[in-house]
């Protein structure tokens, strides 16, 4: 990483290393009762001493929601191996389902997934991803109590009670049902169209919402709809809606691309209003999509050059100031066995003119290239 501009939040470059090792035990011991354990043991190094790693340790590099947020039991144990390493384990999943097709009922950490959209969310906070996150290939479990009922074909209703609190200072979780995360959902077809309706609550935050998709030959469309009766920092009134409308093309085996654009509420309307943004608890947080601006497009492609060989590209831009965020990458596939990956974070826009606080939509991120070697034992 290497952070350019006149108010640079660190001198020169910083050079990250990680590494994991992840352990999964999962099945069915009886058609009733199924298993799932994923426990991770990772390393992380720097070569800057900032005070983000230090106090946050590899979840300045690889956070996930269960270590970054205070919703969770801590099943977390931490070593410092110096100023600018730290050595890890943690448990991702850790539940247990009962019940069959027709109904079941799930405890403990577990995936919790909502919405159709992949670059631009509007339903999908029910696990949050921390800003910090560089690693969100493996969503992560949130400790929470799941039931899901199908009473017809293609229909399924859902209730979800996500654990909420926060760790006092002597370690213990003071918890709160007015800081967990809820939701009642109901996923059906209907006239060709998968329809998914949703209500929550995130931490005292009410939230309804619309999902719909259709699959047309080469085509997927889709769309969220979302109304939050939450007051932001720069609104007089209380309640915002957000927005995202997505479409897939499958042009060939080879290539497929979608382009995404969202409408979030919430933001400011114009860039003078970022600095009071960024300090919004709910983006903070997790709870809402990590945005100042009210207007986004993203788009995102892959395309395979060869049996083992895999281009694929992402960019996500403000349509208020022009900045943009580029991921361009290149993966090499040895069968299901080893990837080799190699990326880049490049951002566009002005950059800050004072340290840590943003003029442009992706002012504070910095320029970024990643080699990441993945084996499967």
């Amino acid at each position: 990483m290497h952070d350019v501009g006149p108010a640079p939040a660190y001198p020169g470059s910083i050079h990250v290393a990680f590494g994991s090792v992840r352990v999964t035990s999962e099945g069915d011991l009886a058609p009733w009762f199924a298993f799932q354990v994923h426990g991770v043991v990772e390393a992380a190094s720097w070569t800057q001493p900032l005070p983000m790693f230090q106090v946050l340790g590899t979840d300045a590099i690889i956070a996930t929601a269960p270590q970054a947020l205070p919703l969770q039991v801590d099943l977390t144990r931490s070593v410092g191996l110096s100023s600018d390493a730290q050595l890890r384990a943690r448990v991702d999943r850790l539940n247990v389902r009962l019940g069959s097709e027709i109904a079941s009922l799930t405890v403990g950490r577990q995936p919790l997934s909502l919405g159709y959209s992949a670059l631009l969310p509007v339903l999908g906070l029910l696990t949050p991803v921390p800003v910090t996150a560089l690693e969100r290939e493996h969503v992560p479990g949130m400790d929470a109590v799941s039931l899901a009922v199908s009473p017809a074909a293609g229909m399924r209703i859902g209730a979800i009670y996500a654990l909420g609190g926060d760790w006092q200072r002597d370690g213990r979780a003071g918890l709160s049902a007015r800081r967990a995360r809820a939701a009642l959902t109901c996923e059906t077809q209907l006239l060709g169209s998968q329809v998914l309706m949703m209500a929550s609550l995130l931490r005292e935050m009410p939230l309804a919402g619309l999902g719909l998709r259709r699959e047309l030959d080469t085509w997927t469309v889709s769309t969220e709809l979302a109304y939050a009766r939450e007051r932001p920092p720069l609104a007089r009134e209380r309640g915002f809606a957000m927005a995202t409308v997505s479409a897939t093309r499958r042009i060939s085996a080879r290539l497929t691309v979608t382009s995404e654009w969202a409408y979030y509420g919430f933001g400011s309307r114009t860039t003078t209003g970022y600095p009071e943004m960024f300090q919004w608890d709910r983006l903070l947080d997790s709870d809402l999509p990590f945005f100042f601006g009210r207007f986004h497009t993203g788009l995102s492609a892959q395309y395979r050059v060869a049996s083992r060989a895999r281009v694929e590209f992402a960019g996500l831009m403000s349509l208020q100031d022009g900045s943009s965020l580029l991921m361009p990458g290149l993966s090499v596939l040895d069968g299901d066995r080893a990837t080799v990956m190699l990326s880049a974070w490049i951002p566009t826009g002005a950059r800050p003119t004072r340290r840590m606080v943003p003029n442009s939509e992706y002012s504070l991120s910095s320029p970024s290239l990643g080699l990441e070697i993945r084996h499967h034992f």
